[in-house]
Formats: C-alpha cells, structure tokens, sequence
C-alpha cells in the first residue's frame, strides 16, 4: 500500500530498497510540524510480518533488521523480533564537514544512509560499533559541527 501524503518523510537513499513500504506515525516534537508519517523500507517475509530495511530517521523505537507486525493500512502495529542493530542519527550544521564526516564513517566499515546532507543516519550492527563512532562524533559535536542522538538514547 503506497500512502499519498505531502507530510510523509520519504527515504530518498535508503541502504535496501526492500519489496515493501511501511509507515509508522511521527510523534517526535521535532519533526511533528513537518511530517506526520515516516515511509520504511521493508522486506515482506510472510503473512503480515516484515523485515526493515533502513534506518528510521525520524521515527523511535525501531532499528534496521528489526521484524515488525504490520496492520493491513500499512502501519506498524509493534516489533515482533528486535535485531542487534541500533542506529545514530546525525544532523549536520556545517555542510562544508561533510565529506569528511562520512568519509571518517566509512572507514569504521559503518553504512550510512543518506538523507541529505543535513541528516543521515549510521546503522550499527552491534554494540561493538558504538564505540568508535561515539569518539568521531564527539570531536564535531563538540566543535558545533553536527549534533548526533542513538536509537535507543
């Protein structure tokens, strides 16, 4: 089910395309004046079961990888398997840093979908992968670079 809906944040560059589009409501403060659903990638894996396939980006409580259960509208109704994965959003406030960011990124073997070049989002596939991240981000936070935020924070 595809939603038409201006106020629908849309994942322009999502790390797997999947076969599904699936939605959750945005109850954020900070984007709820823009958006009012987030538009995911997913994989149908059966009956209403599907498997995300990209970061969400404005949305909490769900992960890259994680199994939810859908309603026949196409929302998710809650995760049914939480994966390994977590993720950082980043919002960059220097766009002149960005090739340098994500370049900085990649080299830790982290995916990075791109939204914009104001905001991305990192998936990490374990807690391991927190770690460096967490150090690289600090050094531009703490210049005013960027401001970052993890799933579960």
């Amino acid at each position: 089910m595809k939603l038409e809906n201006e106020r629908q944040f849309e994942h322009d560059y999502p790390l797997e395309k999947g076969d599904s589009t699936v939605y959750l409501r945005v109850e954020s403060e900070a984007w709820s004046d823009d958006f009012d659903t987030e538009a995911l990638n997913a994989n149908h894996i059966g009956g209403n079961s599907y498997q995300l396939s990209c970061v969400p980006l404005i949305t909490y409580g769900y992960n890259r990888h994680d199994i939810v259960e859908v309603a026949s509208n196409g929302f998710i109704i809650s995760v049914i398997d939480k994966s390994e994965h977590s993720s950082a959003r980043i919002l960059l406030y220097n766009h002149d840093a960005y090739q340098g960011i994500i370049t900085e990124i990649a080299g830790l073997g982290l995916d990075i979908e791109y939204n914009s070049h104001t905001l991305f989002g990192i998936d990490l596939p374990s807690s391991s992968s927190k770690k460096g991240l967490i150090s690289l981000l600090n050094k531009y936070a703490k210049d005013n670079i960027l401001a970052y935020e993890f799933s579960e924070d």
